[in-house]
């Protein structure tokens, strides 16, 4: 199977296990080597407006500092192009979800409770984003 040349996908998590467990579910639909990991939202901000490339950011909604949704905010205040970002959380508050949806976000996806599920939701996640969607070469 041909693995598709992403450019680069971001995961912006407080919690180095859920890099490392959406690395291995992803791994067998594309080159984890394009996966970047950070580990707070200021940092992956940091990042964007240094002109790093991204295609897609993966981004936990509960983290210390300003969180999933001062990162939703500050993306669409200080960018000129829409980043795909697919939340992907513990909450399952519908204020959260509602926040997240009208500040950018393309998904939010309640986060996978052990190793099978986040095998599933890797390839579901490998299916559809990575096989079915085209993200552009670049923002």
């Amino acid at each position: 199977m041909n693995k598709p040349i992403i450019q680069d996908i971001w995961i912006v998590d407080d919690l180095e296990t859920d890099h490392e467990l959406l690395k291995i579910s992803f791994a067998k639909h594309l080159d984890v080597s394009r996966i970047k990991s950070f580990y707070s939202a200021e940092e992956a901000l940091e990042a964007i407006n240094s002109g790093c490339i991204v295609n897609l950011i993966i981004l936990d909604y509960k983290m210390p500092g300003i969180g999933g949704a001062g990162f939703l905010k500050a993306i669409e205040k200080q960018t000129t192009f829409s980043i795909p970002v697919i939340v992907l959380t513990s909450s399952n508050n519908p204020d959260d979800i509602q926040f997240a949806y009208q500040n950018g976000a393309y998904a939010y996806v309640s986060k996978p409770k052990n190793f099978d599920q986040f095998t599933e939701l890797g390839d579901a996640f490998g299916n559809f984003w990575f096989k079915q969607v085209h993200l552009p070469n670049s923002i």
